[in-house]
């Protein structure tokens, strides 16, 4: 396990804390989405704020990976668990989580979102899910 796997790790076991609830054993490794997805027993209440994230990832010989999620949570823990699901755990190493709508300087979320789904995101409620990806191997 690398040093930036280990502190989101720890990141995110100290989210998942926050909200007492109960954090996996070490079992958990990248690629273990099944036993996240197991935590992810609380249903999407459209009350809930919305959160959204963005992954920009690339890797030589694999190409260059963008991500955006988009979902109602009770909190960032419920959303980081929406988001192991959706896109696994290796990519939620980068995620960058906001609560609400990315800023504008969010270049990955504007290569996503037109003017249009944003304002829809920052004015409507309702059940939110989106999971946009988009990936380029230039290899």
């Amino acid at each position: 396990m690398t040093d930036d796997e280990t502190k989101y790790r720890a990141h995110l076991a100290k989210t998942i804390q926050s909200t007492n609830e109960h954090w996996p054993s070490d079992e958990v490794r990248v690629g273990a989405v099944k036993t996240l997805a197991a935590l992810d027993s609380q249903e999407r209440d459209e009350n809930y704020p919305l959160w959204t994230g963005t992954v920009d990832y690339f890797a030589t010989g694999e190409g260059r990976s963008l991500m955006f999620l988009a979902s109602r949570a009770a909190n960032e823990g419920d959303f980081l668990r929406y988001a192991m699901k959706e896109i696994s755990y290796w990519f939620t190493i980068g995620l960058k989580v906001h609560q609400g709508v990315p800023p504008v300087s969010d270049t990955v979320a504007n290569f996503f979102l037109t003017d249009e789904l944003r304002r829809s995101l920052e004015n409507q409620g309702g059940h939110v899910s989106i999971v946009f990806k988009h990936h380029v191997n230039y290899s």
